[in-house]
C-alpha cells in the first residue's frame, strides 16, 4: 500500500527534527511523494531546502497565495510575483493560488486577488506548469475567469475542495483533479462534499491532509481514504486501498512525477 499526500505544508511544522520525524512516519506507513503548497517568497525558500534533504520525496509549489496578496501591499506583492517569474522553473507547480473571499479576508482587497490570480494563470501558462487553486466562497468567479480566457484545459487541483457534484464537474472538465481532505472526516457539516464524493468518479480525486494547518500530520491520509471508501460504498464500492492506488495514479498523471 503506498499514497500521495497532494497538499501539505512542511514549512509550516516546527523544526527540522519535526519534519524529519513526520516524513519517516509517513514513509513507514506507504508515503511515497509529500506536495506543497506555496505562499510567498519566504515559504518558496523553506520549500527548497526540504527539497534538498528529500529530493525524490518532496514537490514544491511556489505561488501568491491569496491571504499574502489581500494583506500586503501592491508594492510588496508585485515585488514578490517578479521573484515568482524568474524562479517558477525551480518548482513543480504554481500554487497556492487563486480566490479567497471567507471572511478571513479583507473584501476591499478583492479585485487586488483578481489581478495577483490573472497574472498567475498567465504565469503558469507560459511556464507550463500545473496549478495548485485555493479557492474559497469564490468558484463561480474562478470558473468564469478559467473558461473565458483563451486557454481551454488545465492542469492542476483544487486544494481542500468542499463544494458540491455540479462545481466539481465543471473543474474536472477544465482538466482539474478534485483534492480531498479533512471535510469527509469532519463528523458534523460537509454535506455537499459527501454528497459529491459518493457520486464522482474516483479518477478525478486525488487525497490530501494540509497537515499541519488542518489534519497534523500526513499519515492521517489513511483516514480520508477510508471515509471516502465509505462514502462510496453504496455506489462504486473501492475499498481504502484502492482508493489510495488511484488516488495516487491521478496526481502522477497530471503532475508528472
Amino acid at each position: 500500500m503506498s499514497w500521495i499526500d497532494s497538499h501539505v505544508h512542511l514549512t509550516h511544522f516546527d523544526s527540522d527534527d519535526e519534519i524529519d520525524k513526520v516524513l519517516t512516519e509517513s514513509i513507514e506507513k506507504g508515503g511515497k511523494y509529500f506536495f506543497q503548497g506555496g505562499i510567498d517568497p519566504d515559504d518558496w525558500q523553506k520549500q527548497t531546502e526540504i527539497k534538498m534533504r528529500y529530493p525524490n520525496t518532496v514537490g514544491m509549489s511556489f505561488g501568491l497565495h491569496p491571504w499574502f496578496v489581500d494583506l500586503q501591499t501592491n508594492e510588496i506583492c508585485e515585488l514578490a510575483f517578479s521573484k515568482l517569474k524568474k524562479i517558477i522553473h525551480e518548482a513543480d507547480a504554481l500554487g497556492e493560488c487563486g480566490l479567497d473571499y471567507s471572511r478571513k479576508t479583507d473584501h476591499s482587497h478583492q479585485s487586488r486577488q483578481v489581478e495577483y490570480f490573472r497574472k498567475q494563470l498567465d504565469l503558469a501558462q507560459e511556464s507550463t506548469k500545473p496549478l495548485v487553486l485555493h479557492i474559497v466562497s469564490a468558484h463561480h468567479q474562478t470558473l468564469e475567469m478559467l473558461k473565458n480566457r483563451t486557454q481551454k484545459h488545465y492542469r492542476g487541483l483544487i486544494h481542500s475542495f468542499s463544494g458540491n457534484l455540479e462545481i466539481a464537474n465543471q473543474y474536472i472538465d477544465l482538466g482539474f483533479l478534485i483534492s480531498v481532505g479533512p471535510g469527509v472526516i469532519a463528523r458534523d457539516g460537509f454535506f455537499a462534499l459527501k454528497k459529491m464524493i459518493g457520486k464522482v468518479d474516483l479518477n478525478h480525486i486525488v487525497l490530501e491532509t494540509d497537515a499541519p494547518d488542518q489534519l497534523k500530520k500526513p499519515t492521517q491520509i489513511l483516514e480520508v481514504a477510508q471515509a471516502i471508501s465509505e462514502l462510496k460504498a453504496e455506489s462504486t464500492g473501492e475499498t481504502q486501498d484502492e482508493i489510495l492506488q488511484v488516488t495516487e495514479a491521478n496526481f502522477r498523471r497530471v503532475f508528472q512525477c
